[in-house]
């Protein structure tokens, strides 16, 4: 009765969060997932809704989902940073965001089982080896780009129905898709990266 009433969005989502939370602590789920899948996905953030409506490993499960989500989108709001800094006049600055992205993945994943979310930390590993090469590192270049690589077939190669085994994943599979076509060399943005002439004369070197 009070949801049409209030004024704006703010209130409307605190409103909408209460409601839930009284739901669920009544033990009330259906109702209180069914109000969260009703919030069009842009209002707040409608995965905490969803995790607030459950208990237990229901809610564990929407947390986990959240947590990679905020991660990921993290990584790839550092990433951009990064690209639009590489000009700002502070020495490092560029350099020391890259770097701070890559160590994000690492709580995560600690096994590397990373599937569908390999194709950022390639990304990242990517960036760093163009920094190295800019600044005269090869040996370092050299390392990154061997890591993009790694990263990059385990996104290739990933199963999406296959449970994952990392620490906040254990038993979730992530669906989706792979970037792999018929006729394709696999995920054709990889190599797009390596074929950059940044690279001649050290990309014989990464191995096959």
């Amino acid at each position: 009765k009070l949801l049409p009433l209030l004024p704006d969005d703010k209130s409307r989502h605190e409103a909408v969060g209460n409601l839930i939370q009284l739901y669920a602590n009544t033990g009330e789920y259906d109702r209180a997932e069914t109000i969260a899948k009703d919030r069009p996905p842009l209002e707040g953030c409608r995965e905490w809704l969803l995790a607030s409506a459950h208990d237990g490993k229901q809610r564990a499960d929407f947390l986990g989902k959240l947590l990679i989500r905020l991660v990921s989108s993290a990584a790839d709001q550092m990433i951009q940073l990064y690209l639009a800094s590489c000009q700002n006049t502070e020495p490092g600055f560029a350099a020391d965001v890259i770097r701070r992205a890559l160590a994000l993945y690492d709580p995560l994943f600690p096994d590397g089982d990373c599937g569908f979310y390999a194709q950022f930390p390639a990304r990242i590993h990517r960036e760093l080896a163009v920094l190295d090469v800019s600044e005269g590192r090869e040996e370092e270049a050299i390392d990154h780009l061997r890591e993009c690589v790694r990263f990059g077939t385990v996104f290739e190669r990933y199963d999406p129905e296959a449970e994952r085994s990392s620490l906040f994943f254990r038993g979730e599979a992530d669906g989706g898709w792979v970037r792999t076509e018929p006729g394709s060399e696999g995920w054709d943005e990889l190599r797009g990266w390596l074929a950059d002439p940044l690279f001649d004369g050290i990309r014989e070197r990464i191995g096959e």
